[in-house]
Parts: C-alpha cells; sequence; structure tokens
C-alpha cells in the first residue's frame, strides 16, 4: 500500500503590499496570523499549533497587476515550535522558532530569496535577531543576508548564500552562528559592518567546509571582538576565500580554528587591518595546505596579518610577497613571527620577497621543525625597530631542519639587523643572489648573523657575495654562521669585511671544502671578512686575493689564485698543501702561514714580500716538507723572523732573491725546540742573490739564547751574490754579539751542528759599516764553493771578503 500522506493545507492568506495574493500552507494543522507595518508590509506571521512539531511553512504568491510575484516577510515566528522546511519567495527580516523539549531539529531548512535587505523596514521597526532552538538542517539563500543575526542552539546543517554576509552598525550583524556547521557556500563577500562580533561565521563545535567566492573583509569598528570572524572551537573542513581577506579596526581575527583544519585558500592577497591580530588565520591543531595567491601583508595592529598553526601545516605557498607590518609588537610577547607552524609536510614557496616591516617581528615566518623544502622566489630583507640598545629584527625565515632551501635573491639587512635565515640543519642550501650585512645604527647588541644553522649544513651556494656588517652593533657570530659540519660552501663573488667585531664565515664543526669565487677581503672590525672553522677544512679555494683571516684546527688543500696579505692558521695541527698563485704579502694584515704542527707542502707562484711596512709576512710551523717560492723573498727588519721551523723544513726552494732591507737583517730561524734533534733544512736553492739575511738554526730565539738540540743544515746553493749574510747553526754570538767572531763558542747542549755544503755562484760580500760581522759558522762545514773556487772550512777561520775583512767561514 502507498504512504498515507497529508496534502499541503492554506492556513493563512492575505494581500501583499503590491497587492499580490500570498498563501502560506502547511502539511499540518498548524494556526497563524499576520499583522502588517504601517504601510501595508506583512511585518509577522505569527504560527502555533501544540503537538504539530516538524511541520512545513510554503509562501505561494499569486501575481497581480502591480504585483513582483514576490513577498517580503518581516519575521516569522513560532516559538516553541520545531518547524520542518520554510520556503519565502522574497525576504526574510527573522525567524524564532524551535522547542527545547523536542529532539527533532528546530527548523528542518529555511529556503528565501535573500534575509535582511530591507532591515527592519519589512517589520515597521524591530530587530534581525534570528534564533532557532535546536538543530537547522539546511539554510539556502539565493541573493545576499545583511544584517541578521542567526543563533541556532543546535547544529547547522548545510548554509548556502548565493550572495554577500555583511553586516551593519548592529551588535552580531550578519553573523551565523551555531553548536556546529555542517558547510557554507557564500557567493559573494563577507563584511562585517561597525557592529561588534559582526560579519562572522561561528561553530561552537566542528565546521565543514567553507567557500566564499569574494573576499572577507574585517570590522569596521574599534571594539575587541571575542572569536574570528570564521571561527570553530572544533575541527573544520577545507576553507577558501576567492578574493582577498582584509584586516578588522578592532581586535578580530580572520579565520580561528581550534582543532585540526583542512586546506586553506585564498585566490588574492591576506592583508592586516589596525586591530590586533587583524587579518590572521589561526589553527589550534594541524591544517591542510595553506595557499595565499597574492600577497601576505602585516598592518598597522600588532600582530596583524598572522599565520599561526600549532600543528602541522601540509604545505604553504604565497604567491606573492611576505610583507611585515608597522604594529608596535612589544619585546615581551614570546610570539616573535608573523608567520609559524609547529611543522609543514610538503613543500614551502614564497614567490616573492619576504620584507621586514618597521614593527618588532614583522614578515619572521617560522616552520617549526621544518618542511622538506622551502623556496622564495625573491630576496629576505630586513627591518624591525630598536627598544633603548636592543635590536629586534623583522624579514627572516626559520626553517627548522628543512632539507632543501632556496633563496631566488638576496638575503639583505637593516638598521635593525633581519634579512636572515636560521635554520636546525640544511642539506642543500642555494642563495641565488648576496648576502648583505646591516648597516645603520650603531651600540645595538643582538644584532645576529644573516645565515645561521645550528646544526649541520650539507651544500651550500651563495650565487653573489658575502658582505658584513657595517656602522652596526655587535655581531656576536659571523655573517655565516654553522653550529655543526659543513660538507660544501660555495660563494661565486667575493667576501668582504664590516666594522663589526666578527668573522664573515664562522663554522663550528668540520667543513669539507669552501670556495670563493672572489677575494676574502678585510674591514676595519676586527676579524673581518675572514674564515673561522673550529673543526677541520679539508680543502679551501680562493679565486682572488685573500686578505683577512682563515683559521681551522687543520687544512688539507688551500689554493689562492691571487696575493695573501692576511692570515692563514691551523690552530691545533697541520696543514696538507698551500699552493698561492701571487705573492704573501705585509702591505694589509700581514700574509702569514701559521700552524702548530706541520705547513705541509708550500707552493708561492709569486714573491714572499715581508718589507712593505703595515704586517710582517712570515711562515711558522713545526715543520714543513718543502718550500717553494717563484720570486724573491724580501723580509723585513726586527726581531720577527720570516721563517721560523721549530723542527726544520724539507726542501727551500727560491726563485728569485732572498734578502732583508738595507743595511739590517731578516731572520730565518730553523731548529729552535728545544727538545727536538732534527734537520734545519735539507736543502737551501736561491736562483738570485742572497742579501742582508740571518739564517739560524738550534738557535732558540733571536737572541741565539736558549738550550737546543744539535742541528744540521743540508747543502745551501745560491746562483747570484752573498751579500752582507750569514748561516750560523748551533753556535752562539759570544760577548761581542757578532757573528763569526773569535768569541763565538757552542749553545748549551750544542755538541755538534753541521753545514753540509755551500755553493755560491756570484760573489761573496761583506759592507762598508763597522760594528757588523757575517759568515758561516758551525761544529762542522762540508765543502764551500765560491764562485767556481772551493774551501775546506777547518779549524783556521777563512776570510772570504778581504776588502772589507768582516766576511768569515768558522768552524768552532
Amino acid at each position: 500500500m502507498l504512504e498515507s500522506r497529508i496534502a499541503p493545507a492554506a492556513i493563512l492568506t492575505f494581500t501583499d503590499i503590491d497587492g499580490d495574493v500570498v498563501k502560506v500552507s502547511s502539511d499540518q494543522a498548524l494556526t497563524a496570523t499576520v499583522s502588517f507595518t504601517a504601510t501595508g508590509n506583512p511585518a509577522e506571521i505569527l504560527v502555533s499549533g501544540v503537538g504539530h512539531d516538524g511541520a512545513s511553512l510554503a509562501f505561494a504568491v499569486t501575481k497581480s497587476a502591480t504585483g513582483d510575484g514576490l513577498v517580503n516577510i518581516g519575521r516569522i515566528m513560532a516559538p516553541g515550535l520545531d518547524l520542518g522546511a520554510v520556503t519565502v519567495p522574497g525576504d526574510l527580516g527573522k525567524i524564532v522558532c524551535g522547542n527545547v523539549n523536542n529532539p527533532r531539529p528546530g527548523l528542518k531548512s529555511l529556503t528565501a530569496r535573500s534575509i535582511g535587505n530591507y532591515n527592519v523596514a519589512t517589520q515597521g521597526g524591530f530587530d534581525l535577531y534570528s534564533v532557532v532552538t535546536g538543530d537547522l538542517g539546511a539554510l539556502n539563500v539565493a541573493g545576499s543576508v545583511l544584517g541578521i543575526s542567526l543563533q541556532v542552539t543546535g547544529k547547522a546543517g548545510a548554509i548556502s548564500i548565493g550572495g554577500d554576509l555583511g553586516g551593519d552598525g548592529n551588535f552580531s550583524s550578519a553573523r551565523l552562528l551555531a553548536g556546529g556547521i555542517g558547510s557554507v557556500k557564500i557567493g559573494g563577500d563577507v563584511f562585517a559592518g561597525k557592529g561588534d562580533e559582526s560579519g562572522k561565521i561561528v561553530s561552537f563545535g566542528d565546521l565543514g567546509s567553507v567557500k566564499i567566492g569574494g573576499s572577507l573583509y574585517g570590522a569596521l569598528d574599534a571594539k575587541a571582538d571575542n572569536q574570528g570572524q570564521i571561527f570553530a572551537s572544533g575541527n573544520a573542513g577545507p576553507i577558501s576565500v576567492g578574493h582577498d581577506i582584509i584586516g578588522a579596526v578592532s581586535e578580530q581575527k580572520a579565520i580561528e580554528i581550534g582543532g585540526n583544519a583542512g586546506a586553506i585558500t585564498v585566490g588574492g592577497s591576506l592583508v592586516g587591518g589596525a586591530g590586533k591580530f587583524s587579518g590572521g588565520i589561526y589553527i589550534g591543531g594541524n591544517s591542510g595546505a595553506i595557499k595565499i595567491a597574492g600577497d601576505v601583508c602585516g598592518g598597522v595592529g600588532d600582530r596583524s596579518g598572522q599565520i599561526i598553526v600549532g600543528g602541522t601545516a601540509a604545505g604553504f605557498i604565497v604567491g606573492h610577497d611576505i610583507r611585515g607590518g608597522s604594529g608596535s609588537q612589544l619585546p615581551i610577547i614570546t610570539e616573535f613571527w608573523q608567520i609559524k607552524f609547529g611543522a609543514v609536510s610538503a613543500p614551502v614557496k614564497v614567490g616573492g620577497d619576504i620584507l621586514g616591516g618597521t614593527g618588532f617581528a614583522s614578515a619572521i615566518v617560522d616552520l617549526g621543525t621544518g618542511a622538506p623544502s622551502f623556496t622564495l622566489g625573491g630576496s629576505l630583507i630586513g627591518g624591525g625597530a630598536a627598544l633603548g640598545q636592543l635590536s629586534f629584527p623583522a624579514g627572516e625565515v626559520i626553517a627548522g631542519h628543512t632539507p632543501l632551501v632556496t633563496i631566488g635573491g638576496d638575503l639583505m639587512g637593516s638598521a635593525f639587523g633581519g634579512g636572515r635565515l636560521e635554520a636546525t640543519s640544511i642539506a642543500k642550501l642555494a642563495i641565488k643572489g648576496s648576502i648583505i650585512g646591516t648597516t645603520g645604527v650603531s651600540g645595538l647588541t643582538n644584532i645576529l648573523p644573516q645565515v645561521s644553522i645550528a646544526g649541520d649544513l650539507g651544500i651550500a651556494t651563495i650565487a653573489g657575495e658575502v658582505q658584513e656588517s657595517s656602522e652596526g652593533g655587535t655581531l656576536t657570530h659571523g655573517q655565516f654562521f654553522v653550529g655543526g659540519n659543513v660538507q660544501s660552501l660555495q660563494i661565486h663573488g667575493s667576501v668582504t669585511g664590516g666594522t663589526t667585531q666578527a668573522t664573515a664565515i664562522d663554522i663550528r664543526g668540520n667543513a669539507g671544502a669552501i670556495r670563493i669565487g672572489g677575494s676574502l677581503h678585510v674591514g676595519p672590525g676586527t676579524y673581518s671578512g675572514g674564515v673561522i672553522v673550529k673543526g677541520r677544512l679539508g680543502f679551501f679555494q680562493i679565486g682572488g686575493s685573500e686578505e683577512s683571516i682563515v683559521r681551522a684546527s687543520s687544512f688539507g688543500s688551500v689554493n689562492v689564485v691571487g696575493d695573501v696579505t692576511g692570515y692563514f692558521f691551523a690552530t691545533k695541527g697541520s696543514f696538507d698543501f698551500i699552493n698561492i698563485g701571487g705573492s704573501l704579502r705585509s702591505d694589509v694584515t700581514g700574509g702569514s702561514l701559521d700552524a702548530v704542527h706541520s705547513l705541509g707542502v708550500v707552493k708561492i707562484g709569486g714573491s714572499i714580500l715581508g718589507s712593505l711596512g703595515v704586517g710582517d709576512s712570515n711562515l711558522r710551523a713545526e715543520f714543513a716538507p718543502s718550500i717553494t717560492v717563484g720570486g724573491d723573498i724580501v723580509g723585513r727588519a726586527g726581531v720577527i723572523p720570516i721563517f721560523q721551523f721549530s723542527e726544520g723544513v724539507g726542501a727551500i726552494r727560491v726563485g728569485g732573491d732572498l734578502r732583508g732591507p738595507q743595511s739590517a737583517e731578516t731572520r730565518i730561524l730553523f731548529n729552535t725546540s728545544t727538545s727536538v734533534p732534527t734537520r734545519g733544512f735539507a736543502s737551501l736553492s736561491v736562483h738570485g742573490n742572497v742579501e742582508n739575511v740571518f739564517i739560524g738554526s738550534g738557535v732558540h730565539n733571536v737572541s741565539y739564547t736558549g738550550l737546543v738540540p744539535d742541528t744540521t743544515l743540508g747543502p745551501v746553493t745560491v746562483g747570484g751574490d752573498w751579500i752582507s749574510s750569514s748561516i750560523v747553526a748551533g753556535i752562539g754570538p759570544g760577548v761581542d754579539l757578532l757573528t763569526a767572531t773569535a768569541d763565538d763558542e757552542a749553545l748549551p747542549m750544542n755538541n755538534f751542528s753541521r753545514i753540509a755544503a755551500i755553493t755560491i755562484a756570484g760573489q761573496v760580500l761583506g759592507s762598508a759599516a763597522v760594528n757588523d760581522h757575517f759568515g758561516f759558522v758551525a761544529h762542522s762545514i762540508g765543502p764551500v764553493k765560491i764562485a767556481g773556487k772551493t774551501y775546506q772550512p777547518g779549524a783556521t777561520p777563512i776570510e772570504l771578503s778581504p776588502i772589507t775583512g768582516d766576511v768569515t767561514i768558522r768552524v768552532i
């Protein structure tokens, strides 16, 4: 048998203000009355019917010659009565229904052409506050919903609005509130008015999908709001806004979800307003992918334009820029970021720049524990503000453990810092521009490195240059800082120091390779422009010149294409190999090679020039297997030796002259150790002249004093002349402090020292000055060949310069 049905029956008929005949029907025996405004509009339909909960209401309009075929109802009042489907072919001002004692929905569905479009005019005054006691099955509005407040004490199902959801100056205008909402679809804009709590979708439970075809505009009042414009205390489905999110004047968040959320998509930009938190997206749990097609911009309000996800986001994409605002976020606030995630499980991409604003901590992007990758299409540019002597920078990326990081432009600091990348670890880092340090305010104390990796860094490339801070505050770490190990760092341009007392590159672990395509320039600050590696540096290359400091516990291979006027130091170990294509010069900071143990094989294509008056060019270590200099070795006067090796050197080859300044000696010392009896050098070959040089082996210091062991010097070959110079092995000068004179004596513990052989192709000359003396002195000296003549040194001294009488071979 067919199910029995009750045909809808008319319960009320009346004539509309424009002459249309309106019939109100129901599928149950309800009672209804109508009252009119002074102008004749149906102000109120009052419905009653005890025991008829769930009854539907339908409005049928018979169009008259003067009518529009629609009916605009001021309000539908069914207090204490649940309603079924309610259909209004026109505008509805408000509806009140629902039986608190009945488990069925308070309103099964409401369908209308529009709601609230005539404000309270269709009611003749009153209000637009609708209340559904119980659940609301569905809300379908073809046009706009304006100014109304709809409160559902239970849950609401699907809500569909074809036009706008817009507020006005009244409290909670254009607010949809329920204990849970299935889904919301709005074809136009959602905008708040000047009324508090206006322009909102509020779910005190879960919220399904939300789709807004237009923009989401914040409140125009200056009051604090309790919840965000789209709010759910529980979880939420995907949320999309077709155009922009524009922040409020008041303290009103744009999207606020207490639990997890689905994907969030904004077709335009997210822009903070004048209110605190305005224009922000806040997710307490996890979220789907967040995509902003345009910009993310902070506003004037404190922490405006924020995006905060407490858990993990399934991706984050911004089509254009992230711009910091001018909000006066106080330093005592711990929320030092504009965008923050607990983690991001998919790639993060920002198509344009990240630019710090003038507010504290603006344009700071914090990826929490990290993301699979981070790509910035443009530059990372600092901003910020200062409070006293403390700087609070803006414009930063905090990447956590992010394997792949790409910066398409520059990292550029500001007067307050910022323009920086911070991470826990990165496997591959590519900066396609330059790192440009901070400039401006003096005395600020917490300027931070522009690249700071707490752990390990894999392969890193910088296509441009590294320029350190200038005229700024104290930089406590290097401009490029790594707390762990580095596999490879390549800088295509130059590294330039600034005025801060910090190095350009500071690596606290080991570094596999560092390559600098340009030069390493020192600045006014101590150690500026320098490279410091606490562990071992396996390979180091500079395509230009080196002026600053390069320091590591030990080095593998070092290659400098140009000159070295700076300082290389193996603080705990040795070098394997040093190759300098240019010269080792003293005209900037010193031009020194220094190691605790061995310098390794040293090759210098140019000269060693230690007499240029600024620093000292010298080589210091325990030992070096060989030293080759393509040009001259030119020392300076003074007590600092140009060579100083406590355990000796292998072969030494000089392609030009070996000389000191006029009328003064350059000192070269070997075997100055007090405990290691090794050869001073295996051989010494000078292609040109030797002039104004003192070569000492087995002497502990420049005063020839100290307890040193026996020492041996290999053969010495000079292609030119020997002028006003000496070689001494294990012998002190005696009382007269002159070399190769009668009172020379063996130093303590030097029972035997030897010079294997001496060959000088040119002549041996002394000087016309008085109170000086030169020569060759040791316990034993092998054959001495000068200008083709051979001498066999023995007990009798041999004078080599009869005219001046001041160059002697003396065997002690």
